[in-house]
C-alpha cells in the first residue's frame, strides 16, 4: 500500500471541493470459470491491505471486513474514508447492483458514464478532484504467485501457478566460502 499525504502536491484543499470522482475498478476471472467478479479498487479492503493480513495471499475485497469484523479492525477503503469526511462535496462513483452480472455492470457502468457527461457542465479544476485508484491483487511469496501466465505456461511449475514446486525440481543450493 502507498500512503500519499498532500503537501500542496494535489493542488486541491477538500473544504474547496464540489466533486470527488472515485475511478478505478477491475474485473477477475474466478477460478479461470466463465464466472467473474467485479471489484472497485477504491472499496477494496483486502487489497488495500495486501498478502499475509488476512489470510496467506492475502484476500480480495471486502469479505472478511464486514459487521463486527470491520469494527473491531477499524479497517476502511478509500471510499470509506472520504464518506467519513466531514466535508461537503458530491462523492460521484459508479453505483452497481451486483458484481458477477458482466451485462448488468455494462448497462450499469453506460449509465454513470452519461450522468457524468450531464455533471461535467459544472466541473472544473479547481472545483473536481478525480482519483484513480489502482492496485494488483493481494499475494505473499514469489512473482504474484497464483495463475499468472509465466508459471502456468513454464516446465518448472506444475499447478496452479508458482506455488507448486515440481517433485523432481530442487532448488540448487548456493554455498559460500568464508
Amino acid at each position: 500500500m502507498v500512503l500519499l499525504k498532500n503537501e500542496n502536491v494535489i493542488p486541491a484543499k477538500a473544504s474547496e471541493l464540489e466533486y470527488i470522482v472515485l475511478v478505478g475498478e477491475k474485473i477477475i476471472n474466478i477460478n479461470n470459470l466463465a464466472k467473474h467478479e467485479l471489484f472497485l479498487n477504491y472499496d477494496n479492503i483486502g487489497m488495500q491491505s495486501g498478502g499475509w493480513t488476512g489470510r496467506w495471499q492475502g484476500f480480495e475485497g471486502n469479505p472478511l471486513w464486514q459487521g463486527d469484523n470491520k469494527k473491531n479492525s477499524n479497517a476502511s477503503s478509500i471510499l470509506d474514508g472520504l464518506k467519513n469526511m466531514n466535508q461537503k462535496f458530491n462523492l460521484i462513483h459508479p453505483q452497481y447492483t451486483t458484481f458477477t452480472d458482466t451485462t448488468k455492470i455494462a448497462l450499469e457502468r453506460e449509465k454513470y458514464l452519461e450522468s457524468l457527461k450531464t455533471l461535467r457542465k459544472n466541473m472544473n479544476s479547481k472545483n473536481t478532484l478525480i482519483l484513480s485508484v489502482v492496485g494488483e491483487s493481494p499475494y505473499a511469496e514469489m512473482v504474484g504467485d497464483i495463475n499468472i501466465p509465466y508459471c502456468q505456461n513454464h516446465s518448472m511449475y506444475q499447478g496452479d501457478g508458482c506455488i507448486w514446486w515440481p517433485s523432481t525440481y530442487s532448488p540448487p543450493i548456493q554455498s559460500k566460502t568464508l
